[in-house]
């Protein structure tokens, strides 16, 4: 059958998912440079850790082997994992994972509410203080546009209302 995810008022069956930590609808974004989420993205953007993320170090192929996903029918949800990403900046093998759950609806079932958004950061230590922890990246949400009031900062470079959220065997729901 076809899920569909709410968010920001919209049905969606089908995302975009960016190596760089993003999940965006409609149309993709490979930005690495993160924002405080108001004018980029343009599109509607889940920042789960938005940085400039290389993956072609912990997996197996050429790029992008190192983000996964499954969808789990029995839970309806779908999980999008980035596995030992290591950061462009500091290079090496020390890589982080982290990952988003989405809570899925069946598309006879809609709603106008926002679907249920987990962020899981299982390791975040990249070996490099200035980094870890995700201290240059941006956890949030946003609408498409431009944006003030249909926009969640979480932590962007450090800083946000919430910057402790988001680290090593931390988690967050946001519905």
């Amino acid at each position: 059958g076809t899920y569909m995810f709410h968010f920001y008022g919209q049905e969606f069956n089908e995302l975009r998912v960016s190596v760089n930590g993003l999940i965006t609808f409609v149309n993709g974004s490979s930005d690495a440079n993160n924002t405080d989420l108001k004018t980029s993205p343009p599109q509607r953007t889940i920042a789960v850790l938005w940085d400039d993320w290389d993956t072609s170090v912990g997996g197996t192929g050429a790029t992008d082997s190192s983000v996964l996903y499954k969808v789990h029918t029995d839970r309806d949800e779908l999980i999008i994992e980035w596995n030992n990403v290591t950061h462009l900046d500091v290079g090496g093998n020390n890589g982080a994972t982290f990952y988003a759950v989405l809570d899925l609806e069946k598309a006879t079932d809609p709603q106008t509410t926002n679907s249920k958004i987990e962020l899981h950061y299982r390791d975040l230590s990249v070996g490099n203080a200035t980094y870890d922890e995700g201290r240059t990246a941006t956890v949030g949400l946003k609408d498409v546009g431009v944006q003030g009031p249909n926009r969640l900062v979480i932590a962007h470079n450090g800083g946000g209302p919430l910057p402790s959220w988001g680290g090593t065997n931390k988690g967050m729901g946001i519905e």
